[in-house]
């Protein structure tokens, strides 16, 4: 799970988020994988409280937009990786 900063988000808004991974990064679990998604949460809450996400798909370098949650406050963007399955 990588933290990528918080902000004050306006409600009813759109949250634009851009990324760029590094492919050279020396340690491979900072690779991004399939699995992987942005999350959208209340600042000092754990990410698994998050408003808004979407999957990155390992897709190293991009841009999207999130819906914003209807009230207005500071939010973290995570990028949270999880392999457990709890249902199948």
């Amino acid at each position: 799970m990588m933290m990528f900063g918080q902000d004050v988000v306006h409600a009813a808004g759109v949250v634009t988020i851009r990324w760029e991974a590094n492919p050279d990064h020396e340690d491979p679990y900072h690779h991004l994988r399939m699995w992987d998604f942005l999350a959208l949460h209340h600042a000092g809450t754990p990410p698994d409280e998050y408003q808004s996400s979407l999957y990155m798909l390992g897709i190293e370098c991009g841009q999207i937009e999130l819906c914003a949650p209807l009230v207005e406050g500071s939010y973290t963007i995570t990028v949270v990786r999880d392999l457990k399955i709890v249902w199948r």
